[in-house]
């Protein structure tokens, strides 16, 4: 879970609008409501202006048959004060919003104008399309109200009313409807802003407190939304979850320290063993090497006398023993060189004695032979 957090200083750049989760749920929940209220209202202010137009049509078609009735006999009898009485007891009255009158006669010429002498081109037409005996036209332009209705047989009446005061009419029943409509929505949007409060923007901002606090070590914050049903619910849940796993990486962090401690305790300890059997080491190695030198030098009486350690003892002893064995082997070959000494004496004095008797016996046979050849030579005269 990124989740960026912000800090003290410069902020990095943040995405989407700068307000609050719990301002964007209430925009998004009460925008849809104020504009469908406003589309309805819209709506209810055009109807209310067709049903008034519709109104005003059908009244003043009403007036309308009512004048041609009063008109009929003038018009039968070509009397022009009758039907102007008509037309000015109508437009006598207050309010009556008539901008045209014009009463033809069954050969459809202008038998009545008013205002006089202007002719209303939409009545013109209308007039047009209503003939003796035929049912009333009436119909609403965007700027009269038109009603066209025959005088019994004798011509046809048509009057145009203004339609500006059906649409300020209208506007004020919009107004009405508008303002009600406003009552409404603030009614509804005070309900959904009671609503989003307790059941979404006062959680939301419960958990983001309860974060807060989380991320700046407090491992005891509760939400207060443990336990719904709902995404609130999964959203403190998670909350919770990550406030255990904190307090677990706490743990392993304590246990990891504590181990870290206890390595470099134990690795100190090795180094010092190992310190100090390197230099007892070097010790055995200087006692021995002054052995050795001493063994070179034909020192066979030296002892290693220095207190070696308990795993070099055997090689002290062993050394010793030696020297040991050395110096008696050599005392034994020494002791054999002196009696082979004295036997070669012996020998090389018999040798001596040997050689002078044989030296003498030598001479004596010397004088021997002389002495038989001596006799010999004779002996050899003689025969």
């Amino acid at each position: 879970m990124s989740i960026e957090t912000g800090t003290v200083g410069a902020t990095p750049g943040r995405k989407g609008f700068g307000a609050s989760l719990a301002r964007k749920a209430a925009l998004i929940t009460v925008a849809p409501v104020l504009l469908g209220i406003a589309l309805l209202v819209t709506l209810q202010v055009m109807a209310l202006r067709g049903a008034v137009v519709e109104e005003a049509v059908n009244a003043n078609a009403v007036i309308a048959e009512l004048m041609a009735d009063q008109m009929t006999g003038g018009m039968k009898w070509g009397k022009a004060e009758v039907v102007q009485g008509v037309m000015d007891r109508v437009l006598a009255r207050p309010e009556n919003h008539v901008a045209h009158i014009q009463v033809l006669d069954k050969d459809g010429a202008t038998f009545r104008l008013y205002p006089e002498n202007v002719t209303e081109p939409e009545l013109v037409e209308a007039s047009q399309r209503v003939g003796a005996g035929s049912d009333t036209l009436a119909f609403a332009t965007d700027r009269h109200i038109v009603v066209a209705t025959p005088i019994g047989e004798f011509g046809s009446l048509a009057i145009a009313w203004d339609i500006g005061f059906i649409a300020a009419t209208a506007a004020q029943e919009g107004w009405t409807a508008a303002l009600s409509g406003l009552l409404v929505a603030a009614v509804v949007v005070g309900v959904v802003l009671l609503f989003l409060m307790r059941s979404v923007t006062g959680p939301i901002a419960a958990i983001t407190q309860a974060m807060g606090k989380l991320a700046a070590g407090d491992k005891a914050v509760t939400t207060g939304s443990e336990g719904r049903a709902d995404e609130m619910g999964l959203m403190a849940a998670a909350v919770d979850r990550f406030r255990v796993a904190a307090i677990e990486r706490d743990e392993l962090e304590r246990d990891a320290a504590q181990a870290r401690i206890a390595a470099d305790e134990e690795r100190k300890a090795v180094e010092a063993e190992r310190t100090a059997a390197a230099e007892r080491q070097a010790e055995v190695v200087s006692e021995l090497a002054v052995a050795l030198s001493r063994m070179a030098e034909g020192d066979l009486t030296h002892r290693v006398t220095a207190s070696f350690p308990p795993d070099y003892l055997k090689l002290r002893d062993d050394l010793n023993a030696a020297f040991e064995v050395l110096e008696d082997a050599l005392g034994q070959i020494t002791a054999n060189a002196e009696a082979v000494r004295g036997a070669a004496g012996n020998i090389s004095t018999a040798s001596d004695d040997l050689s002078q008797r044989t030296e003498s016996q030598a001479a004596s046979l010397e004088q021997s032979a002389a002495a038989i050849e001596e006799i010999a030579s004779t002996t050899r005269k003689t025969a």
